[in-house]
């Protein structure tokens, strides 16, 4: 539908700014290692292969990439790490107290004692625990609120996070920088950095994984195969 309300009309351009608390131009996401290598090396692929599309770019740049050694590669990766930790420096000079985010919000009031967590699942985690015995009902109210609450509030920042790099997905890393850089989220900042390796290792195995998989169906299909002179045998 159209808002016809005069009050609602698009302000020029020029009179347009960024939301409240966002800074004047977006912070600048940080390179992974791989994409300053693209990127410092893009002229010179162009140059050696005039007039070719993107995607064959972009194979001769991952072909160049696939064959530096790690000592090669190291150099980008420490650049990349350079250029997080300014990242990280960036956004721990805003403050995020003063980003307005936008919506309204929900407007349908809830029941305060209500959980979005399951009471049962909460319970079978803090059973894990071999010096809790018993755990009233109250208290495991009282845990899955206060939970709810930190994860919501958890979630806001990391918004904030990404609209100071004008991106609407949010990533993990948003809410590693938050639990390393807002005090109340200091007491997150090691569980969420072994959470992020124990993904990274298990994405890296994955590939791997997959990359065998590959491998082996592309040897057990040249196995298989017979050759040409194979099927114009002289019947006897």
């Amino acid at each position: 539908s159209t808002n016809i309300n005069n009050n609602n009309k698009k302000r020029p351009a020029a009179e347009q700014g960024p939301p409240p608390g966002l800074p004047a131009q977006p912070i600048k996401a940080a390179r992974t290692a791989y994409f300053i290598f693209a990127a410092e090396k893009r002229e010179e692929i162009k140059k050696s292969h005039p007039g070719e599309p993107v995607g064959v770019i972009a194979r001769v740049t991952g072909q160049l990439w696939s064959t530096l050694t790690d000592e090669e590669k190291a150099v980008y990766q420490g650049r990349a790490a350079e250029e997080r930790e300014r990242v990280a420096q960036e956004i721990a000079k805003c403050n995020l107290d003063a980003i307005h985010l936008g919506g309204s919000g929900d407007s349908v009031a809830k029941d305060p004692l209500a959980l979005e967590i399951p009471l049962a699942r909460l319970k079978k985690i803090v059973k894990l625990d071999p010096e809790v015995k018993g755990v009233s009902r109250e208290a495991m109210l009282l845990l899955g609120k206060a939970a709810e609450l930190v994860t919501a509030k958890l979630g806001v920042e990391a918004v904030k996070v990404a609209s100071l790099q004008n991106r609407r997905k949010l990533l993990p890393d948003d809410v590693a920088q938050i639990c390393q850089t807002r005090e109340k989220f200091l007491f997150l900042k090691d569980d969420v950095k072994d959470l992020l390796k124990e993904q990274h290792l298990e994405k890296k195995a994955a590939a791997a994984s997959k990359a065998a998989a590959a491998a082996e169906a592309t040897a057990a299909e040249s196995s298989n195969s017979k050759p040409l002179t194979a099927y114009f045998g002289v019947k006897s």
